[in-house]
């Protein structure tokens, strides 16, 4: 099926662009952005998947702040998606490619609404290319790419406006079997002139299966993250720390150690779309049953102090922390 596309010297196969490579029914097109402010407040990540073979599309927006959290999730049927790049009542435009990107998000229900402009401050990271298997199949195949901006803008939230937002943004397209990931770390991480980005797969034993990352500073300057340690402080009956000490170590073999705090969490399911930490039911449900944890956090980093995203998967288990297989249907 051709599409306006299909006029762009774009190709990457002898296929019209609306029809890709792989046939595998998860292979997508994805993008994410996480926003929050520089004090520890607030926080929201949101994103869109595009899976054209299964021909439907995914969105969502998850908000955190004052110990509530809300969320918004939509799917539906494919649009003219490398057109319109929408989900329901959120909707992503490329502004400049690699520069600049407006955010126009709605969660009707819970009283939200944002007009924010991406605007990197950080150069564009690759990462190489990600692959794991299981039990001989592919479970993720993906090319993938991370960067630190700034927001203009506001995201209102009922009576509270924020402004003068940090985040990052990322791309990655392939196959993704979500339910199947092995146990991972991603970390975004916000400092004064630079941000670190770092993804690493184990195995439930501790192996590790895949790392890369990277400190890149807003001069431009890329030192590469070869492997990632870390050693959490776990409650009881939590598949995530409230503390968490990593040390990256760098491709020239020096050892960059940091101290995560865990402020709140965005548990990433099909959770209620408004409930409160007082609520010690929905609490423990999201906590046991979540696909992901995306922890809000304040680092240290030596003599510096930053704000950003841990993101946690703990489906298969590790035995380390005593953590379980979560069953996922």
């Amino acid at each position: 099926m051709l599409s306006k596309m299909d006029d762009y010297l774009i190709h990457q196969t002898d296929k019209p662009l609306a029809e890709v490579a792989s046939d595998h029914p998860d292979w997508q097109e994805t993008l994410y952005f996480n926003v929050h402010d520089r004090a520890g407040k607030f926080s929201a990540v949101a994103g869109l998947e595009v899976l054209p073979n299964s021909q439907y599309v995914r969105a969502y927006l998850f908000t955190l702040h004052a110990g509530e959290h809300y969320s918004y999730l939509y799917a539906g049927p494919l649009d003219n998606w490398r057109e319109r790049i929408r989900g329901g009542t959120l909707s992503f435009s490329i502004v400049e490619p690699l520069h600049a990107w407006r955010l126009d998000l709605a969660d009707e229900a819970n009283g939200i609404r944002a007009a924010l402009d991406f605007r990197a401050r950080c150069p564009a990271y690759l990462y190489r290319p990600i692959y794991c298997e299981d039990h001989g199949e592919t479970i993720i195949r993906q090319s993938y790419y991370t960067q630190a901006g700034t927001y203009t803008g506001s995201f209102r939230l009922g009576d509270h406006v924020f402004t003068d937002l940090v985040g990052l943004r990322a791309r990655r397209w392939g196959v993704l079997v979500m339910p199947r990931l092995p146990f991972y770390h991603w970390v975004s991480l916000h400092l004064p002139q630079r941000c670190i980005t770092a993804w690493q797969f184990e195995s439930c034993a501790g192996d590790i299966l895949y790392c890369d990352g990277a400190v890149v500073t807003e001069a431009g300057d890329v030192s590469r993250i070869t492997r990632l340690d870390h050693d959490w402080e776990l409650a009881p009956d939590r598949r995530h720390p409230t503390r968490n000490r990593i040390s990256f170590t760098m491709d020239s073999g020096q050892t960059l150690r940091v101290d995560c705090r865990e402020i709140n969490s965005h548990f990433l399911g099909n959770f209620a779309t408004h409930w409160s930490d007082t609520n010690a039911t929905a609490l423990a449900e999201a906590r046991g049953t979540a696909l992901s944890i995306e922890e809000y956090c304040e680092f240290d980093f030596g003599q510096e102090r930053g704000f950003g995203i841990v993101d946690i998967v703990s489906l298969p288990g590790y035995r380390r922390y005593g953590l379980t297989p979560l069953t996922t249907t």
